[in-house]
């Protein structure tokens, strides 16, 4: 399978990465993730979402808001359909929720309500009064790749569609499946790969690979996996001269992004 979008606009937001110089400077270091968790930790500010609604919002809902509405015409817009992208979602609200249940007390449906995988959305399409196609995905650590593959089958039916992957930091509860990375978000409003300006195209093809890994090969894959959204970010931020083509192996399929050119190039901006 190969598909292909063009990306119109696009916005990042983590803690001291904060605008898309930020990001693209970040993107042409060695060790990008390594920097990133150097910046100390901060709320987005999310002033787009009126302040009753973004009081329900965890630290990871607001960065969501925060690069899904600095895209013109993207959640305001009806006719744009909407794809959100995550392995986990607000997995610390869940675990909460559970944690709670299994000691007796009782659980808030306020709490409830925002910690479902698809709550971000929901409130966030509340907030903008969107009445369109929305999708909320998830594909293991692979959930980029879902969400793209979403997204551009609704470029069928819908002239533009803004895909934001977010991840955060997983409870320590998860032991080796532990995120190093903070809470994050991209926004990426994609359009038809037919369209005639001149926009980043991106492309993802699925290659057949090893349909039956070993125990060994598959822990190695949960590991080398955790960071993988932030990868592929940093792939398609990173400096012209540098490969075109990033490659992920997934337990029965091998994943291969191509990029026209860096994402930060004139014309991709948000604004």
């Amino acid at each position: 399978m190969r598909i292909a979008a063009k990306i119109l606009a696009w916005n990042a937001w983590a803690p001291g990465c904060r605008t898309q110089q930020e990001w693209t400077s970040l993107a042409a270091k060695e060790t990008p993730l390594d920097t990133l968790l150097s910046f100390p930790e901060e709320k987005a500010p999310a002033d787009a979402v009126a302040p009753m609604l973004r009081r329900r919002l965890t630290p990871l809902g607001r960065a969501v808001a925060q690069t899904a509405f600095s895209i013109p015409g993207a959640m305001n817009e009806s006719a744009t359909a909407l794809v959100f992208a995550s392995r986990w979602g607000d997995v610390h609200s869940s675990l909460t929720q559970m944690k709670a249940l299994v000691s007796g007390q009782s659980v808030s449906p306020g709490v409830f309500a925002t910690s479902v995988h698809n709550g971000i959305a929901a409130t966030l399409t509340i907030a903008a009064q969107h009445t369109g196609a929305v999708s909320a995905v998830a594909g293991g650590p692979f959930s980029f790749e879902g969400g793209f593959i979403e997204a551009a089958a609704l470029l069928s039916q819908s002239d533009q569609v803004l895909l934001s992957v977010y991840e955060g930091k997983t409870p320590d509860d998860f032991e080796a499946q532990t995120l190093r990375a903070p809470d994050h978000s991209l926004s990426m409003l994609l359009v038809s790969p037919e369209d005639s300006r001149d926009l980043p195209l991106l492309t993802l093809e699925t290659l057949a690979n090893d349909p039956a890994p070993t125990h060994r090969s598959r822990a190695l894959y949960e590991t080398l996996t955790l960071t993988h959204d932030l990868d592929v970010l940093f792939f398609l931020l990173a400096p012209a001269g540098k490969t075109n083509v990033f490659e992920a192996q997934d337990r029965a399929t091998r994943w291969r992004w191509e990029r026209s050119h860096p994402l930060a190039q004139e014309g991709s901006h948000a604004s």
